[in-house]
């Protein structure tokens, strides 16, 4: 009778956790949680800022084209916003080119809140002389 009650005895010991098992665990989830909390932290944030350049970036692209296909740098520099985006502005910066005929333009588009979130695009147009379009 009484190794059966022995036998029953370890066989419910082996499936229980002792308390220095159960301490060993809740250290371990206390170590990698705020790793792991930290890590997705991390990527959220860079997920934030890499939306943020890309938005950026196309607001850029849509803006030059609108400038080159208008004409708009021919009068100079010009700054404005974004009606989609308003915490967006954009800058134009228009110089002169090697040859006398082009002129460089830089659209620098940058957060409002933000101005280390910048992207920059430049382009050459060329600029045809008023005595050209007479002859």
């Amino acid at each position: 009778m009484k190794t059966r009650k022995m036998k029953k005895n370890r066989s419910r010991r082996l499936h229980t956790f002792s308390l220095i098992e159960a301490i060993a665990a809740l250290l371990l989830v206390a170590i990698v949680l705020p790793a792991a909390m930290q890590g997705v932290s991390l990527a959220t944030r860079a997920s934030s800022t890499a939306l943020k350049r890309r938005a950026l970036a196309e607001c850029a692209r849509f803006r030059m084209a609108e400038i080159i296909a208008d004409s708009e740098w021919s009068s100079g520099d010009a700054k404005g916003t974004f009606d989609d985006y308003p915490d967006y502005r954009w800058q134009l910066t228009v110089s002169d080119w090697e040859d006398d005929d082009l002129k460089e333009l830089i659209l620098t588009v940058y957060r409002e809140d933000d101005e280390s979130l910048t992207y920059s695009i430049s382009r050459l147009a060329y600029e045809a002389d008023s005595d050209d379009d007479d002859e």
